[in-house]
C-alpha cells in the first residue's frame, strides 16, 4: 500500500541553504550522492524544479488576485 505524502513544516529546512544560493547541476548532484547522475540529467531535473516554481508562483499569485477582487467584490455590496 502506498503512503500519502506528508506536509512537512518549513522550519524544519530553513538551514538547507542560508545563504540562498541558486541550485546548480553541482550541488544537486551532492544533494543527491546516492543517485549516479549526470550533467544531463541534473540539467533537466533543474529545469523541471524552475519550471514547478514558476507554476506555484503564478498559482499563488492567482489566488491573491482572486482573493483582492472578492474582498472589493464584498466591500462594493455592503
Amino acid at each position: 500500500m502506498k503512503e500519502k505524502g506528508k506536509i512537512v513544516e518549513l522550519r524544519k529546512y530553513q538551514g538547507i541553504n542560508p545563504k540562498k544560493e541558486p541550485l546548480t547541476v553541482q550541488k544537486l548532484k551532492e544533494l543527491m550522492k546516492g543517485e549516479k547522475l549526470t550533467d544531463e540529467q541534473a540539467q533537466e531535473i533543474l529545469f523541471a524544479i524552475e519550471a514547478l516554481v514558476s507554476i506555484i508562483v503564478e498559482f499563488q499569485y492567482q489566488q491573491e488576485l482572486n482573493e483582492k477582487n472578492n474582498q472589493d467584490n464584498l466591500k462594493q455590496a455592503a
